[in-house]
């Protein structure tokens, strides 16, 4: 991981259902709720910063997830340093596939080895690239 202050744009929304800490989520159904992402090169919101159980999401707990700024993620596959990131599904990122329009969530400011490793991510506005 990095060292350094990090400077970030954090949001509280409700969480729909329970979610894992520094994996990708996407707006919920209604305003103001998310769900952790669970499909490959999806649009995501961001990342949450914090866990939160079935329970705690019935009970209407706001989390904190990173939109912009500098994030803890949970890689689904080797990441190189530098590369361009997207959502691999199951809440977990990935560098750019081979497919045709990838969204783009941000860049690797550290390497991750293995599926489960965490590395920090610049996230970006995202942005949709054509790998064609």
């Amino acid at each position: 991981m990095g060292v350094g202050p990090n400077y970030v744009l954090d949001k509280g929304f409700q969480a729909s259902e329970a979610l894992t800490q520094y994996y990708l989520v996407k707006l919920g159904s209604s305003e103001g709720y998310v769900d952790q992402s669970d499909t490959a090169n999806e649009v995501c919101i961001g990342v949450t910063q914090e866990a939160c159980t079935t329970a705690n999401a019935t009970s209407g707990k706001i989390v904190d997830v990173r939109i912009m700024g500098v994030s803890t993620c949970v890689a689904s596959q080797a990441v190189n340093l530098g590369e361009l990131v997207r959502s691999s599904g199951a809440g977990k990122v990935s560098g750019l596939a081979g497919a045709v329009k990838q969204k783009v969530l941000g860049v690797a400011l550290t390497a991750a080895a293995a599926d489960g490793d965490q590395f920090d991510v610049l996230l970006t506005p995202l942005v949709e690239v054509d790998n064609s």
